[in-house]
């Protein structure tokens, strides 16, 4: 909920495009904390509650460049099996003069792939750093990590 208060106050209550990829409500959905008039599109692997689009594959996106203000990702990509692919996609479709793109991944989650298999992956401290270092390396030179931490278990 922080993280749509502090870009609602940021974009002086502009209207947003907002991708999250992950959508489907699991344990609890992240488009009721998004402000209503801000438009949301929900995408997943597969059909249900908070899925607006199934993607045919995790990888690749049917959006265009820099078609979103925001993508985010909450405690998805520990299911994916070449995350850094996905990371890549995201920023694709992520506004390049402006967007931001927001994970939420695990450190010291224990396994669950009994809900969601995969269960692959968890990210420590120095995490944000590998992303941002694989975004410039990938050749999108304009991002700027913000914040990167792990939360104590």
């Amino acid at each position: 909920a922080e993280l749509f208060k502090w870009l609602y106050e940021l974009s002086n209550g502009a209207q947003l495009k907002v991708l999250e990829l992950g959508s489907a409500d699991v344990n609890g959905a992240c488009r009721s904390y998004v402000p209503p008039a801000w438009d949301y599109v929900g995408a997943d692997l597969s059909p249900g509650t908070g899925v607006d689009i199934v993607l045919d594959d995790p990888y690749v996106y049917p959006f265009l460049d820099g078609a979103f203000d925001l993508v985010f990702s909450s405690s998805t990509l520990e299911h994916m099996d070449l995350f850094w692919l996905a990371f890549l996609e995201m920023l694709r479709v992520t506004r390049p003069d402006g967007g931001y793109v927001f994970l939420l991944a695990p450190s010291h989650m224990s396994d669950h792939g009994h809900l969601v298999p995969p269960d692959s992956w968890r990210f420590l401290r120095d995490a944000g750093g590998s992303f941002s270092r694989w975004a410039h390396r990938s050749g999108y030179t304009d991002l700027r990590l913000l914040q990167s931490f792990v939360s104590k278990a």
